[in-house]
């Protein structure tokens, strides 16, 4: 399970336009899929994706499962309005073989 998300953005963002193909699934779904598609080594046999929020005519937030053939699955909250500038955030990188999951926050 994991989220992606951006802190709130301003009213004029060309993500909330619908025009453009705004909102967060075409933004930022991208992302946990190829997380996926890294941790499992392929394709996902399954795809599902709930908006849940929606501003402008857009989706602001949304929930994507996605599976594997071998039955491994991946969850993602995705959202514009699910971080909040108070948060401290700390990305991860990769720093050896996914099976050993060795990961490290940068600061």
């Amino acid at each position: 399970q994991t989220t992606f998300s951006f802190p709130p953005l301003g009213e004029g963002n060309f993500r909330y336009n619908p025009d453009l193909g705004g909102g967060v699934v075409n933004d930022v779904a991208p992302y946990p899929v190829a997380v996926g598609r890294l941790l499992f080594q392929g394709s996902p046999v399954s795809v599902s994706c709930r908006p849940l929020a929606w501003q402008h005519g857009v989706p602001v937030s949304a929930l994507i499962t996605l599976i594997w053939q071998n039955g491994r699955a991946l969850t993602a909250f995705i959202g514009y309005d699910t971080c909040r500038s108070s948060d401290r955030a700390w990305p991860l990188i990769w720093t050896g073989p996914i099976h050993r999951r060795r990961w490290r926050a940068r600061s």
